[in-house]
């Protein structure tokens, strides 16, 4: 593993004792896409119903209008619709993901080129359903809902401050 995702893991993955081949395994089931955004992009948008997490680089967050907080590496974006219960079946069509987040207003822009990676929460949530079985994935899939629960709540602290 190299770039983005070897700094990603090193960074917070692994101090929450998820392996290499785990992390490996998220990414590729979770359809995970990796891009860098220039300075002033838009980074994340409240109707773009995917996981992020901010690899390298900073971005600015924005909810009608005004900046709640300043977000770097390690940063998730997105968290509420991943967080969502599951239903049924454990799954949301991309048309209830989008009615979720369509009212809301967060911009988060880019304070210089970031890089994110990005990940399908369908997938990564069918992926959840279908090997929650498995030997050892509860313990890697209770692992990371609790990294982007603690980032959600820190988000919701600040944003409360602001």
């Amino acid at each position: 593993m190299t770039g983005p995702n070897a700094f990603l893991y090193a960074k917070v993955f692994e101090p929450e004792g998820i392996t290499v081949s785990q992390f490996e395994k998220m990414l590729q089931k979770g359809r995970a896409k990796c891009e860098t955004i220039k300075q002033g992009g838009i980074v994340f948008q409240g109707t773009n119903p995917k996981l992020q997490i901010i690899a390298v680089g900073s971005c600015s967050v924005c909810k009608n209008g005004r900046p709640q907080m300043l977000l770097n590496a390690g940063n998730f974006l997105g968290e509420q619709p991943f967080l969502h219960v599951m239903k049924n079946n454990g799954m949301y069509s991309q048309e209830e993901l989008y009615s979720q987040s369509a009212h809301d207003s967060t911009v988060a822009m880019a304070l210089e080129d970031t890089t994110i990676i990005s990940w399908d929460i369908p997938s990564l949530k069918l992926d959840f359903c279908l090997n929650a079985d498995l030997p050892g994935h509860a313990k890697v899939q209770q692992k990371f809902r609790h990294l982007v629960t603690v980032s959600y709540a820190r988000k919701l602290l600040c944003s409360q401050n602001a």
